[in-house]
């Protein structure tokens, strides 16, 4: 969704003479409208992502993600949690995955998404210091939860985007 705001953004900037960009303000309602199209429903999914490399800076396809929920209430001290897994997919051209956990998959918990990056980075060529990465997240219902992960073969990062 992120990339088609900016392409809108792009085609309604003038160049000025000195090199700078200027916003159209006349071209505001066009870009709302685009906005509000765009938008995706919380109860069509619950949790998405987007995989980018940026060693390369480019999306990460074929990346294997697969979503787990946590079977009990709380995270045990010992590292003995027990996890029921949900679903797996595999991220798209652009490095996403749009619907990895459907709502009526869905509970109030603790979810973990592992993310297999190292056989994207084999295909590569490509050694990577992690083999996969588990990102641990506390879902509640009604909401859409996205968890983008920038990768490279020696670092990564996450938040939750929108």
């Amino acid at each position: 969704m992120a990339g088609k705001i900016c392409k809108i953004y792009i085609t309604f900037l003038v160049i000025i003479s000195n090199g700078l960009l200027m916003f159209k303000p006349a071209l505001k309602p066009m870009l709302a409208k685009a906005e509000n199209q765009t938008a995706v429903k919380s109860e069509t999914l619950t949790i998405s992502t987007h995989v980018l490399d940026t060693s390369v800076g480019k999306p990460a396809a074929n990346v294997i993600v697969i979503v787990y929920r946590l079977t009990e209430n709380d995270i045990k001290q010992d590292g003995g949690d027990q996890w029921l897994e949900i679903n797996q997919s595999l991220t798209d051209k652009q490095g996403r995955i749009h619907q990895l956990l459907y709502s009526t998959d869905f509970q109030n918990g603790v979810y973990k998404l592992r993310f297999d990056i190292r056989p994207y980075f084999n295909l590569q060529n490509v050694t990577s210091f992690y083999p996969f990465i588990d990102v641990t997240v506390q879902c509640q219902e009604n909401e859409h939860y996205h968890v983008p992960l920038l990768i490279s073969p020696f670092g990564y990062s996450t938040y939750r985007g929108s």
